[in-house]
């Protein structure tokens, strides 16, 4: 399939972007933007409370952070992947969730386990990476 390039160029609140990658790119029930501390931008249907957001920026910070100890989110506890420099990828059961960095802030993407995007999938990477690409070429 044709990858449609992100358009940043009308403005929009942070809650719309949200909802754009759960209701159209269709690999997410739940997304949202945050700042590198932690403060929530917006987001569709995301509820992330202050001790698992603590943890989620020590694994932004540090992607090795998650590994062997995994994340919460939702009170939900997701096991660790894989990490690299921008992305923590995590897994419970065919469930999962994706924590990629930009410049100046962080996307969370969440499917569960009743999804029918599989255990590992892949178009939730990619999804992010489009976005996180558009939003580091913005300055953010």
């Amino acid at each position: 399939s044709k990858v449609k390039k992100l358009s940043m160029a009308t403005p929009v609140t942070w809650t719309t972007y949200a909802e754009r990658l759960v209701n159209t790119e269709k690999v997410f029930d739940k997304a949202g933007f945050f700042s590198m501390d932690g403060l929530l931008w917006g987001a569709a249907n995301l509820k992330v409370s202050k001790e698992e957001m603590e943890a989620i920026c020590k694994s932004i910070a540090d992607p090795l952070e998650a590994r062997g100890v995994g994340l919460r989110i939702e009170g939900i506890k997701y096991m660790c992947i894989q990490t690299t420099d921008d992305t923590v990828q995590l897994k419970k059961g065919k469930g999962g969730a994706i924590v990629k960095k930009a410049t100046k802030c962080f996307i969370i993407g969440v499917w569960n386990e009743d999804s029918t995007t599989g255990t590992t999938n892949p178009g939730a990477d990619m999804a992010l990476e489009k976005y996180t690409k558009a939003l580091t070429a913005k300055g953010f």
